[in-house]
């Protein structure tokens, strides 16, 4: 996509009301959850909610004409705070990986179902309403495992066999099954060197992870939720947070949130989006901009972050709706270390990442004449409280520069 036709692409979406450009502007209508073409890393990720309020972390990931460690499939379970498991992380470096795309649904021809085929680990599959992950991995339990090469499936006494199916998909628009938290932004293309997308923000969960084959002993297996999300584009940024949460699985609220952003050309940004029974709010530049060459902006977004003490908070608004996020870990952290894809290929312990957080969310609205009086500079004020969720056992992710600050 060429950059006039890239910037016009943007703008028109902007200005335009959404249901009229979706429908009349057909190159809007990419799935960009599905596999691009020309861009030099995806990565595909999702985190799932276990019984004992654990989380399950699976990573698909490929950096294209990488000459070292190119592929990275991942596995990980965190247990929650009051479980008596262990955690358990494996990773692989396969030598190869295929993508295979299949036949579109004639009920859901916006969506394009796919295949990742990991050589030796096993498969993730995505289409419509479904996602699944069909993979094998030496035991790292009791082993010195920094790193696996493919050919020590072969050698391990034992392997872990991973199993997760996700029905039920929220979509970040359930309106528009193919929108993402960029909105506009996405148009840009290779001008932005990293997007974000959100498949789903709450799905049903079911997972099974043992050891051996399918009639070895189980080690976890249980019903639960799901976030989906990828990355793909240049490389990962210098510095970057993400933060998710959803509200307990017996909840009746069924509120969401989720949060991505760091340094990228020259400024510090965010995508949020926040979901309720009541509001489905998206927070997205020009909004979020905090800082332009590391000056702080504050005009509307606040952002402050330490990774030592395990904390986020962030105050952002547009001219008639705030939200206020502070994310706590507890005093222990338990970060987890996680590779990340750079331009070299993917590098181990370049992120920091926890599930042990507090999310508490606050949201705000005012009046649009007040807004108008103050020329939405906020002034004036004005904002009333509508709504307070805290999340438990929410996501929390330091990574690149702001992991080692």
């Amino acid at each position: 996509m060429s950059l006039i036709r890239s910037m016009f692409l943007t703008a028109v979406d902007y200005i335009t009301p959404r249901r009229i450009s979706r429908k009349y502007i057909q190159s809007l209508r990419q799935d960009h959850f599905a596999p691009h073409k020309n861009t030099s890393f995806e990565g595909h990720y999702s985190r799932i909610q276990t019984t004992d309020q654990g989380t399950i972390a699976i990573v698909v990931c490929e950096v294209r004409k990488a000459k070292k460690n190119p592929y990275l499939v991942h596995f990980s379970y965190s247990p929650g705070k009051d479980s008596n498991k262990a955690r358990i992380k494996a990773e692989m470096y396969p030598e190869a990986m295929d993508k295979i795309l299949q036949d579109k649904d004639p009920e859901e021809p916006l969506i394009q179902p796919y295949q990742y085929v990991p050589h030796n680990v096993g498969l993730y599959e995505y289409g419509p309403n479904r996602c699944t992950y069909n993979l094998r991995f030496p035991d790292p339990r009791g082993l010195d495992t920094s790193q696996f090469h493919p050919t020590q499936i072969q050698q391990a006494n034992k392997h872990l066999h991973v199993s997760v199916k996700l029905t039920d998909l929220t979509h970040w628009d359930p309106n528009d099954k193919i929108s993402t938290p960029e909105g506009p932004l996405v148009n840009l293309g290779r001008l932005l060197p990293l997007h974000w997308h959100v498949s789903s923000t709450r799905s049903k969960a079911e997972y099974t992870v043992r050891e051996n084959d399918e009639s070895g002993n189980i080690i976890l297996q249980g019903s639960g939720l799901a976030h989906s999300e990828k990355n793909w584009g240049t490389s990962f940024p210098n510095g970057w947070i993400w933060s998710q949460s959803f509200s307990h699985i017996n909840s009746p609220n069924k509120a969401t949130y989720s949060l991505a952003g760091g340094r990228i050309l020259g400024m510090e940004a965010f995508l949020i989006g926040y979901r309720s029974q009541k509001f489905r709010w998206d927070f997205r530049p020009p909004f979020t901009i905090s800082k332009v060459f590391g000056f702080k902006l504050n005009l509307f977004n606040k952002e402050e972050h330490d990774v030592h003490k395990g904390t986020l908070d962030i105050d952002v608004r547009t001219f008639v709706k705030r939200l206020k996020i502070n994310v706590v870990l507890p005093d222990d952290k338990c970060y987890m270390p996680l590779s990340c894809p750079l331009t070299s290929g993917h590098e181990p312990d370049y992120a920091v990442e926890s599930f042990r957080a507090t999310t508490t969310i606050r949201a705000y609205t005012r009046s649009a004449w007040i807004s108008i009086l103050d020329l939405g500079t906020g002034l004036l004020g004005g904002w009333e409280l509508v709504e307070t969720n805290v999340f438990d056992d929410g996501a929390l992710e330091f990574g690149g520069d702001f992991r080692h600050e």
